[in-house]
């Protein structure tokens, strides 16, 4: 059978929400787009919209990147997932980076943060990059200084790379010492992590290490 044919109307929305996934990391797009699309119609939920946005976001279809990830985050309370909304405020983020609508990527981080104080860190992280991006980098650094306790206590891996963040812009400033202080602490708060992830943060954090000594 082809994929074309991999999503027949008797699935349920759950089983198409995951092969759209599955086609979407194989990079089988349009497929994906189909299925998801299909769950959608049968029955309208965050994961679904989060799932082809971030398919039309990989191939850059920017507008109806953001129109799948606004209509999620419009969705009644009582139908959100907290970890799900999360997602989507970070997709729609990339998608105003990736086109370089600074302000909007901003606000939405901001309004994220506002929302979901559980992952504030997490949240901050990615304002900052943004707030780099547009060429705010003090802006950043304060962001990512005041997150520190918050990085500490947070359980998602992306929480510890507000350490990470402070190391490159203090070592971009010349502050070794405090570029070194904020590298061990990340290497300290990731030890444990296993995450692909992470162990690409970890060996990036090890190498700017030994570029401040």
């Amino acid at each position: 059978d082809s994929d074309r044919d991999a999503a027949p109307r008797s699935y349920s929305a759950t089983t198409s929400m995951q092969l759209g996934s599955a086609l979407s990391s194989a990079g089988k797009y349009e497929e994906a787009i189909q299925v998801y699309s299909a769950a959608i119609t049968k029955r309208p939920a965050m994961r679904g919209y989060l799932g082809r946005g971030r398919t039309y976001l990989g191939v850059r279809q920017y507008a109806n990147a953001e129109k799948d990830f606004l209509a999620a985050l419009a969705m009644p309370e009582e139908r959100q997932e907290v970890y799900a909304l999360y997602q989507l405020y970070e997709a729609l983020g990339v998608a105003y980076s990736e086109q370089r609508k600074y302000d909007p990527a901003i606000k939405n981080f901001i309004d994220a943060r506002k929302q979901l104080p559980i992952y504030s860190s997490a949240l901050t992280e990615k304002l900052a990059i943004v707030l780099y991006q547009a060429g705010r980098k003090d802006e950043a650094l304060r962001e990512l200084e005041a997150a520190r306790p918050q990085a500490r206590r947070e359980m998602l891996p992306e929480s510890k790379n507000v350490f990470l963040r402070l190391g490159m812009l203090y070592k971009e400033q010349g502050r070794k010492s405090e570029a070194r202080d904020a590298l061990n602490e990340f290497l300290r708060q990731t030890a444990s992590i296993n995450e692909k992830t992470t162990l690409d943060a970890r060996r990036q954090a090890a190498q700017l290490l030994e570029s401040v000594k």
